[in-house]
């Protein structure tokens, strides 16, 4: 609703010239290195000064991701707020576009989302 807020951000300039060259791998990663990965990212979001951060990923790097992490007594909302099944998020994925909201705890040996909710008009498919 700030006017300052929403004109500095269509001032970002997007464009595939920016990512002219090629950034992947060009094969299947490892999962050690996708675990190396995660772990990087984890390291990056736990010591933000932001108490909020949106990540924009592939739908099959956050269900691994969910797989490692979610906690065994995980509570998961679906986007009309009803209660759904968070084992859905280790065995499903995002649809495309979908958006997840996580609450992560950094106080174990390793994060660990205790509770997720998907957003808008999200599901989870096979």
């Amino acid at each position: 609703d700030d006017p300052h807020a929403a004109e500095a951000l269509c001032s970002v300039k997007l464009g595939l010239g920016l990512v002219g060259e090629r950034w992947w791998i060009g094969n299947k990663e490892s999962e050690a290195a996708l675990i190396g990965r995660i772990d990087d990212l984890w390291a990056q979001i736990q010591y933000s000064p932001h108490s909020r951060i949106a990540l924009v990923g592939h739908s099959h790097f956050f269900r691994f991701l969910l797989r490692r992490h979610l906690d065994a007594g995980a509570r998961l909302l679906a986007a009309d707020g009803s209660e759904a099944d968070a084992n859905a998020l280790r065995s499903q994925k995002l649809c495309n576009g979908g958006g997840l909201r996580c609450e992560v705890d950094f106080r174990g040996k390793s994060p660990s989302i205790g509770s997720a909710q998907l957003l808008f008009d999200t599901v989870l498919v096979d």
